[in-house]
C-alpha cells in the first residue's frame, strides 16, 4: 500500500481484501439477457468481463487502460523491484506495450 510507508502503524487487522473475478458468460447473459449477450459477444472477447468494463459501454479501451494503469502497473513495478516508475515506462514506449 501507499499509504503503508508513510504510516507508522501496520495497517494489519485494519483492512479487507477481496478479489473480484471477471463476470462469467453465463452470469453475463442473465444479467443482460440472451440476445443483448450476443450482440456483445465481439466486444467481451476483445475487452474482457471485468465488471468496470462491461459497465462502461463506448468506453472499454479506456477503462482497461485504467485498470492496467492502477493496479498492473504497480504491481509490475512492486514484483520487478523497479524504483524509478520512469525506466518501466520507457521500456513501454520502446517496445510499445501501451
Amino acid at each position: 500500500m501507499e499509504l503503508s510507508n508513510t504510516l507508522k502503524e501496520p495497517l494489519t487487522g485494519r483492512k479487507w481484501e477481496y478479489e473480484l473475478w471477471p463476470i462469467s458468460w453465463k452470469e453475463f447473459e442473465a444479467g443482460t439477457g440472451y440476445l443483448k449477450a450476443q450482440q456483445q459477444l465481439e466486444l467481451r472477447i476483445v475487452y474482457g468481463m471485468y465488471p468496470d468494463v462491461i459497465n462502461r459501454t463506448g468506453e472499454e479501451e479506456e477503462a482497461l487502460k485504467e485498470l492496467a494503469g492502477s493496479y498492473l502497473y504497480k504491481d509490475l513495478l512492486a514484483m520487478g523491484g523497479i524504483r524509478k516508475p520512469e525506466v518501466l515506462e520507457k521500456f513501454c514506449r520502446r517496445w510499445h506495450c501501451n
